[in-house]
């Protein structure tokens, strides 16, 4: 699998994985909060469109940080990127989820918690579904000899060389 994914990867990625929590979290939150489901609605929907940015922003720099410190693709590298991902999502988030529930940073931060302990698990399940997914879409799409996928750049770096799609081990 290669490490490197493209923007446009990375949006669709992140779309998928926001898109995926919001419909999991906003009936969630309404049922625990006992808040109006619209006001939870909208809280989900900027906490997620802040997760958004933050996930394509996070996932391109720590596919830096695997590189550089030749981190194994293993279970403690998604440890790892779990770990920060929602580290950083909670340093925003907290003062966020206070001034728009018109709750106190503990109180915030206790209820972020609560959404923490469902995001740590799902953020590791979600990527390493997808890097799964991925790599069979990819081996499946050069053992068949096409054109390399938009943001393949093992493959589009081949071609470049002359090299068939197929012909490059990964």
């Amino acid at each position: 699998m290669s490490p490197t994914k493209s923007i446009t990867e990375r949006v669709c990625q992140a779309l998928g994985f926001e898109g995926l929590a919001l419909l999991m979290c906003t009936p969630l939150l309404v049922w625990i909060t006992g808040r109006p489901a619209l006001e939870m609605g909208a809280v989900t929907l900027g906490l997620s469109l802040l997760a958004l940015t933050w996930n394509i922003v996070f996932n391109s720099l720590f596919d830096r940080l695997k590189v550089r410190l030749q981190l194994a693709a293993g279970g403690w590298t998604r440890v790892l990127h779990a770990l920060m991902f929602e580290g950083g999502l909670i340093i925003v988030a907290v003062p966020l989820i206070a001034a728009w529930l018109n709750i106190s940073l503990m109180q915030a931060f206790m209820l972020d918690i609560g959404v923490l302990l469902f995001f740590l698990p799902y953020t590791y399940a979600y990527h390493w579904g997808y890097d799964v997914l991925r790599d069979k879409l990819l081996q499946k799409h050069t053992a068949r000899g096409l054109d390399p996928l938009a943001g393949d750049p093992v493959a589009t770096v081949g071609q470049q060389a002359g090299n068939r799609s197929a012909d490059i081990v990964r």
